[in-house]
């Protein structure tokens, strides 16, 4: 049923439901597994301004899914989904930024990029800012603001946070 919906929105001119029918092709969900498809639907997603379709197709580009592998174009694709304000390209892109990859390692942007999705409501970034914290990772060593963190998810329902908490104590 989610497939046919996701078709008949992307048909109709909705670009999330392109995106979603890509997400659809890509983990095999309802169809069979195709990330050429799903790669293609992002594209057509993002390429019309959808901010979900632009961080799923630079996904796609990081891992090499769908099409080669290609990092640069990955960040790029994530940073043009941040600042549309879509929170998870944030986050993807701090993870490039983070760990050089398609780019040069640069942590206090990453903790800058984490920060911004941590804000924006994304609690896994969060749970990042308060490791950046509480190891000095692209701004000063901070545990009481790892441990605010990390309780602050924890108390909105992330157990992660609970767990991590126990580290700054």
């Amino acid at each position: 049923m989610a497939l046919a919906l996701c078709k008949r929105a992307c048909d109709g001119g909705n670009l999330n439901g392109c995106a979603d029918l890509g997400t659809l092709y890509a983990n095999g969900t309802g169809v069979a597994k195709d990330e050429v498809r799903a790669f293609a639907l992002y594209r057509q997603a993002c390429d019309g301004g959808d901010m979900d379709g632009c961080n799923d197709l630079g996904a796609a580009c990081a891992a090499g899914k769908g099409a080669v592998k290609d990092q640069a174009r990955a960040v790029a694709l994530f940073k043009q989904a941040c600042d549309g304000g879509n929170v998870n390209g944030c986050t993807n892109l701090g993870k490039m930024y983070l760990n050089g990859w398609g780019w040069q390692k640069d942590e206090a942007r990453a903790f800058a990029l984490y920060k911004q999705a941590c804000d924006g409501g994304n609690t896994s970034s969060c749970i990042d800012v308060g490791g950046m914290c509480a190891k000095g990772t692209g701004v000063a060593k901070d545990e009481a603001r790892a441990f605010g963190l990390y309780k602050q998810v924890c108390d909105g329902g992330n157990m992660y946070g609970c767990a991590w908490s126990v580290r700054v104590m």
